[in-house]
């Protein structure tokens, strides 16, 4: 018997509006267990929103979300145990040493991953008695996703990971994403890189102005790309048109 399929998060026709303009509007999504999913659109389309309604950080106007089959507009805390979240807003502060700042939070969680294995497989090791203020962009990153991964979470959001990092600091972060997914990890990260999408994910979510225009997996992406004899961008542009009737 073939083993059925287990969703981690289920967003049906979720809504969300700041005054008149939707951020989402009628959403419906999946992600299952295991999978790593690639929210993609440009600035403004509606990625951070979806991450913040899985936090409860958003509450939308319409429809429902389940993680872990929990009601978390009913139930608003009893999901975020399991939940690792690297956020764009997250302050570190910079007179504060990596190993301090790790230390305070794992007093938070009555469940924590092994924080040495972490710091090691972030190659963290070298900076964590350095103030997070005199860090590298691309290091603070690696900060920021360690406190993610302090609770050894279940599912991982991550939005924008890799915005504002040189290409070098990108593929580093790439490689990062990828020892989460030989863990089994759930991931669901935001991009506009749409190479990053077609790389590290195995399904592609792409939105445009709150609205989903494709939903599937990345080879149908690059398929499109190769048809058109355009680039994974105008791929992109593609399913814009052919969402609006164009």
């Amino acid at each position: 018997m073939q083993k059925q399929t287990e969703e981690i998060i289920k967003v049906d026709s979720v809504s969300k509006k700041y005054d008149e303009k939707y951020a989402l509007k009628k959403v419906s999504v999946s992600v299952n267990r295991g999978e790593t999913v690639a929210l993609i659109g440009p600035n403004g389309a509606g990625k951070t929103t979806f991450i913040e309604s899985i936090l409860n950080l958003k509450v939308p106007e319409e429809g429902s979300i389940h993680v872990f089959d929990i009601d978390i507009l009913k139930n608003k805390k009893q999901h975020l145990s399991r939940v690792g979240a690297h956020l764009q807003e997250v302050r570190l502060f910079p007179k504060v040493s990596p190993r301090d700042f790790l230390n305070f939070f794992m007093q938070l969680f009555d469940k924590t991953a092994d924080i040495d294995e972490i710091i090691s497989s972030l190659e963290l090791t070298e900076f964590m008695d350095k103030k997070i203020g005199e860090l590298s962009g691309g290091m603070r990153q690696r900060v920021s996703l360690a406190l993610a991964m302090i609770n050894d979470p279940e599912l991982v959001l991550l939005d924008e990971p890799t915005v504002g990092l040189d290409p070098i600091a990108r593929q580093d972060f790439w490689r990062l994403i990828q020892r989460l997914q030989e863990k089994g990890k759930t991931i669901l990260f935001t991009t506009h890189y749409m190479e990053e999408a077609t790389t590290l994910a195995s399904k592609v979510i792409m939105v445009h102005q709150g609205e989903v225009v494709f939903n599937g997996p990345p080879s149908i992406v690059i398929s499109k790309a190769e048809e058109i004899e355009g680039t994974l961008d105008q791929a992109y542009t593609h399913y814009v048109n052919a969402a609006n009737g164009q």
